[in-house]
Formats: structure tokens, sequence, C-alpha cells
């Protein structure tokens, strides 16, 4: 490991399409604690405000909330309509909002899906904005229409493109925006086709705040600098509260949860914040928006995507604001999401939709760190269930369990256990031993550690067979502080010709880091069935005998033709607390089907070359093998030839 973990390439990159949640929505205060009535919030539906109606001057109210969960009315007035903003005869309404918070806060992340009304009708919600160092609080609004057809147009009532004058009921709740990039160059149309503003190639895409507790700050800087995230992930403050244990129904062991509150599920209501979970437990990771509108159990939020994947099922979570935080160049909101009370259920372009009711299956993850007798650390986490993004999640949450220790050392020997379950019976089992310095050869880094813990399982989980479902993934991780380090030094063997049959004394010598030599003696049994000649015996480390071109090496996971092939590809698994010592004999075969063929003749082996889609070439096979086990890594790697003798 480099003393700059930050430097290294085995970490993943979250998906791109994570981070560009385009955000936005504003807000005046409310004063005095008075409840703000959003229009139609109660019950029923609501009507919309069909986009060739809305006109330069156009006054407009959008609801949001600052602090708390408070929602707060924002005047604005429309300045016109961006033609073609998110693509062809898809527009952006342009509001100028007003009033002492929204000046001083700008048009901040998390406000994304405000909703905004003109008439006592739905116009759209706030989802763009200008920055950075905009002196005005002017906003980009998605129309309604859009959201509404691009979620789900049966559900709301609404006919195919999304021009309709009638009440609407919202049928699913879901994320819609524009992903990172550029914003493309146009001009600011007013609603009867006169220009009111400047080149909307100013305007350019926001990043939505991510809301994390329990995760290391130096774990978190790791992989934003992978990212190059270039907004703030927020932390909340010393003593902000939080409600990731309070829906015990949601925070169960069980994969799935039932949460039907009033005082949870209840609370989504159109301007309240809403937020998609990712990571829930002993950490948590999510993405906060605004809920745009609701009725009966399904909402609409967000105006912009999430990850814009189409259906999806991830948990949705009540939210509460600790802050908007005035920032020149990043505005923001400081969330701490709450209870789990439903899924988020659809993710398009122009926003995202949901259903308050059944939290959908996550993934149990339980990491267990020992450092000695009394000293050892219990984490549980639930993580959401995205192809893209799982697997580097599970990274995260490693790292961060090893960095979360009061007495965590940056150079340590430790040793892995995982079992990685899924249903139907499958189960890999992952042993791995590190150690973690860069002071001497052969050192490992914690990433090193992390990403050969999460490669089976991201191998497993976006196999190409059939979907994998995960039972649990639990992770033990014995550390010492020690170094425990050894390195191959010399192989020696008694007699270098012999006859097929006979035995050989071979003699390992290798070096401990700061103990001096260490040597093994074993006894080799020659197989009477060679044929005379050249053998080679070898010791090697796990890496080594690990090798795919290796004889006996691993079958490459990109040769298994069925999940059941992969998990026993896995399965195989050599120990970096291991040294492998081989007798190898001349073998000509081939690897057909995850199968070593050996001791082919060469017309034989032509042929499967020949008819076999890619097939692995081999000149040698292992005739014989022991492993030696040691209290650390292993590294290195020696031979000699022994000439095999005719037989008497």
């Amino acid at each position: 490991m480099s003393g700059n973990p930050s430097s290294s390439r085995y970490f993943v990159r979250l998906p791109s399409l994570l981070f560009p949640l385009l955000l936005l929505g504003a807000g005046a205060p409310a004063r005095g604690g008075v409840e703000v009535a959003v229009p139609g919030s109660a019950s029923g539906p609501v009507e919309i405000l069909p986009l060739g109606e809305v006109v330069p001057g156009m006054k407009v109210v959008a609801y949001s909330v600052f602090q708390g969960t408070e929602i707060e009315p924002v005047a604005g007035t429309v300045q016109g309509v961006a033609r073609n903003y998110l693509g062809p005869e898809r527009h952006i309404i342009m509001v100028m909002f007003e009033g002492e918070r929204i000046r001083h806060t700008g048009i901040a992340h998390g406000m994304s899906g405000s909703p905004v009304f003109a008439r006592g009708r739905l116009v759209g919600a706030v989802s763009l904005a200008l920055g950075p160092f905009q002196k005005d609080p002017l906003a980009g609004v998605t129309p309604i229409e859009y959201m509404v057809a691009d979620t789900g147009t049966g559900a709301f009532g609404v006919p195919e493109g999304g021009r309709s004058t009638s009440l609407f009921a919202p049928g699913a709740s879901g994320v819609a925006g524009r992903a990172g990039g550029t914003w493309p160059a146009g001009t600011v149309a007013g609603g009867r086709g006169g220009s009111v503003a400047g080149e909307a190639a100013m305007l350019r895409p926001l990043y939505a705040p991510l809301a994390t507790s329990g995760l290391d700050l130096e774990v978190l800087a790791w992989f934003t600098t992978q990212l190059s995230w270039p907004g703030p992930v927020t932390l909340p403050p010393a003593g902000a509260r939080s409600h990731q244990h309070e829906a015990s129904p949601a925070a169960s062991t069980s994969g799935t949860a039932v949460v039907r509150s009033s005082e949870a599920g209840d609370a989504l209501q159109p301007g309240s914040p809403v937020s998609a979970v990712l990571i829930y437990g002993d950490a948590t990771l999510a993405a906060t928006g605004t809920v745009t509108w609701r009725n009966g159990d399904d909402i609409l939020a967000f105006g912009h995507p999430f990850m814009q994947r189409g259906p999806l099922a991830i948990p949705m979570a009540t939210a509460e604001i600790v802050a908007t935080v005035a920032d020149q160049t990043y505005p923001y909101k400081l969330a701490n999401p709450g209870a789990l009370v439903g899924t988020i259920t659809r993710d398009q372009v122009t926003g995202v939709a949901g259903r308050v009711g059944p939290v959908p299956e996550m993934l149990p993850v339980r990491i267990v760190v020992r450092r000695g007798p009394g000293r050892t650390s219990d984490f549980s986490y639930r993580v959401a269930n995205v192809p893209e993004l799982t697997p580097t999640l599970l990274q995260l949450l490693l790292a961060n369990s090893l960095r979360k220790q009061w007495n965590y050392a940056g150079e340590s020997t430790y040793v892995v256990t995982a079992r990685l379950r899924m249903q139907g019976g499958l189960e890999v089992p992952v042993r791995q031993a590190y150690t973690v310095t860069s002071r001497v050869a052969g050192g490992a880094s914690l990433l090193d550690l992390v990403r050969d813990v999460a490669e089976p399982f991201s191998l497993l989980y976006r196999n190409p067979f059939r979907d994998a479902r995960f039972e649990s993934v639990d992770i033990e991780i014995d550390a010492g502080e020690d170094l425990r380090l050894y390195r191959i030094e010399g192989l020696h063997a008694d007699r270098l010709r012999v006859r097929p049959g006979a035995v050989v004394t071979a003699r390992i010598d290798l070096v401990g880091y700061r103990e001096g030599r260490v040597h093994r003696t074993v006894v080799v049994s020659i197989p009477a069935s060679l044929r005379a000649g050249k053998v080679r015996l070898q010791v090697v480390d796990a890496r080594a005998a690990e090798r795919a071109a290796a004889p006996g090496g691993r079958v490459p996971p990109d040769r298994a033709e069925s999940l059941e092939q992969l998990v026993e590809i896995l399965t195989r698994s050599r120990r970096g607390d291991r040294c492998y010592l081989q007798l190898l004999a001349p073998s000509p075969g081939v690897v057909v089907q995850n199968r070593r063929l050996t001791a082919l003749p060469e017309s034989v082996k032509s042929v499967l070359e020949a008819s076999v889609s890619d097939p692995g070439s081999l000149d040698e096979a292992v005739v014989w093998e022991e492993e030696l086990a040691f209290d650390g890594v292993v590294s290195g790697s020696r031979d000699v030839v022994i000439s095999l003798l005719p037989p008497l």
C-alpha cells in the first residue's frame, strides 16, 4: 500500500449518472410557524396548467423546505420558455424567484422537484439553475406534463403527449432531470416566441448533494477523488437528529419491509424533502430532492433523473433539512434521511416516480473487524440493489469499516474471511491474507484488500446468465498490528536425477520481515506413471498459482458458461497466507468449458483448438501439489528442474 491510497488504481468509479442529479427549487420562509397550504395537497386531483398557457410575466409560487420539515412558499415570475432545452419539443420554463431568503441562498441543490403553481394549477417542478456566482435566483422548471408522460401516462390520466387541461392524479413517484455534460446552445424564448433572456448555454447542470452519516471522511475523499466530484458530500453536524433506526420494520433483518405510518409515509407531501436511499444502517448514503406531487400513495419528485435507469426499485425515505447552506459556488441543502417509507419505482429524464408502502429488498451486509481480545467492531448495513452501483457500494463499506476504528493502523496484517450467500443454496467462500505496508516489496494496499474481496461479488452480481439474488454478505477481518510478510528466497531438492516412483526431499527457504530466515521441508513423491524426461518442481505464492496462464491456475471467470460454473471457478481461489509446492510435467492440453484436458495427443489437441471457440492452451500440467500455511502473507516463486531417468 502506498502512503496515499487515493492514488490507487483499484477503486471502481461510481457510475457517472448517479451524481449529476440536477437539483433545485426555491422558497421564501413562512413566518411564525404558520402552516402553508399547498394547492390541492389534501386529497384528490390537481389541475395542470398546460405549457401552452405559460406566458412571460405570469406570477407563480413554488413550495419547498429550507429547514426542518416546514414547507414554505416562494413567489416568482415567469421569464419565458427555453425551447427544445431538454431535447426536441422538450422545453424548460424559466422563472425568476423573489424574496429575501431565496436571494440569499440562491437556487440550492436539493430543491429539485419543488412544485410550482400558477393560478392554482400545477405548472411543473424546479430542476435547473444558473451558476456559479449568479446574481439572480433564476431557475429552470420542468413542465409537469413531461413528468406525467414520462413516468406513466395511464396513472395520471393524461393522454400521450402530455397536452391536457383536465384534472389528473399522480400515479407514480420518480426523479427526472438532465445528467452531466454541457448545456446545448439556444435562446430563452418567451411563451409567445419573443426572446427574453440570454443564451441557454449559460445554464449548467448542477449536482445534488449526497447526504451521509457514519462514513469516514478519508474514505469519502478516496471515492470523490476518483470521481472528480465537484460538489460536497454532506455530513450532518454533531448532534443532528437522525431517523435511520426509527422505523423498526424497515430497519429489521428481513429483506422486505412495509411501513404504513401516518407519521412517516404521510409526511411526504408536495414541497417536502424526499430521499433516494443507497445505504442504510450503521452508515447512510442518500440523495435528497423534493416531492412535486402526491395522490394517495403515489408521488412524483425531482423534476430530473436520479440515474436515468427507467424502471428500478430502491428505497424511498422521508427527510429533514438541517439547513440550507448559502454558497456562491454550490448552495445546497444539508439533509438527514429519515424513515424508509416506500419505493422509487421509475427514473426518467424528467422525473422519478415512487410509491409509499413496501420497501424494496436491500442487501444485508455485515462486516466484523477484530483487533484482538475485547477489540471487536461489528457493523451492519443494508445496500440498495442497483446493478451498476451495488458492488462499488460494497467496496465503500468495506473500506469504511476498516477505517472506522479508533485504533486503526495503516500498516497491519489482515486475514479476511467472506461468505457470499445467494438464493438457491449457492455460496462462494473467500479467504485471503494481506500485509498492508509500503515499506517492503510484496506489501499490499488497503485498496488491494477491498478490491479482491469485492471482485467475486461484482462478478456474480453482474453475471450474464441470470439474476444472482444475494441473501447476505458476511465479511470477517482479523487484523494484527504487526507486519507478517514472508518472501520465497530459494528451493532446493536433495536429488535432481531420479526415476519415476522415487521420492525427493525439497527445502523451501523464506525470509520473514524482521524475523530472519525460515525453512520448510517437504517430501515429494514422483508419480510412477510419468515418462522419462524433464519435470519441474516449483514453489509459488497464491497470486502466481492463480494466474490463468499458469499450469493449475484459475480458469478466467469470463470462460464460465453458467452461474454454477462461475461459482465453481470463484470457489477454487488460493490463499495469500499459503505457498504452493507443485510438480509439473509436460502434458499438452486445452481448456474447454471450464475444464482442463491434459495429456492429450498432439493430434487431439489440434482438433480441439480448431473446433472450440477461444480455447486455452496448456503445455504443462500439475501432477502433484501441496500447500504450506504461514501466519503471514507469502510472496515470490522459485523452481528447479528434475531429470527423470528411464525405468530399470
